[in-house]
């Protein structure tokens, strides 16, 4: 029987560090698809909140002048009054960053925070236009506007 005296064993110091190079290699691209996968996440969660925001607020505003009975005033003035037929006399103003509601028009509730504009516009229709922007920018990225138009349904034609 012959026996051969040194047969190799194992990895040569050569093979070694290619198999770290290539792992280092796919583990720097694994890394950057990690952090952009992560950037996106945070993205999306910042624009789903301010817009779940935005469209809680805009619900508010919506319900409040469906049932408006007297919604004539001056386009852009602040407070901005107007009567539901609920809740009687209500005003709405846009003070330091933050759109907000009252009935008396001096203790007030918040709807939205951190808001650059807001603006209601009396359309000769018997409408209001709605339109606010936030102030967040997530990610550097500005948020379009939120508007709607609400036709009140109590309004004297």
């Amino acid at each position: 029987m012959i026996r051969k005296l040194h047969q190799q064993q194992g990895f040569t110091l050569l093979e070694m560090i290619m198999v770290l190079i290539i792992v280092a290699i796919l583990a720097a691209i694994a890394g950057m698809g990690i952090v952009t996968g992560v950037q996106q996440y945070l993205f999306t969660k910042d624009t789903a909140a301010v817009s779940e925001k935005a469209q809680l607020a805009m619900a508010r505003i919506e319900r409040e002048l469906v049932e408006c009975y007297d919604c004539y005033g001056t386009s852009g003035a602040m407070p901005m009054p107007f009567h539901n037929i609920t809740f009687g006399p209500r005003y709405m103003r846009l003070n330091s960053g933050n759109i907000e509601i009252s009935s008396d028009n001096a203790n007030y509730d918040k709807l939205m925070d951190q808001v650059g504009s807001f603006s209601l516009i009396y359309n000769a229709d018997n409408s209001v236009t709605v339109t606010f922007q936030s102030s967040v920018q997530p990610g550097g990225a500005s948020i379009p506007a939120f508007v709607t138009i609400v036709y009140p349904r109590n309004t004297p034609s």
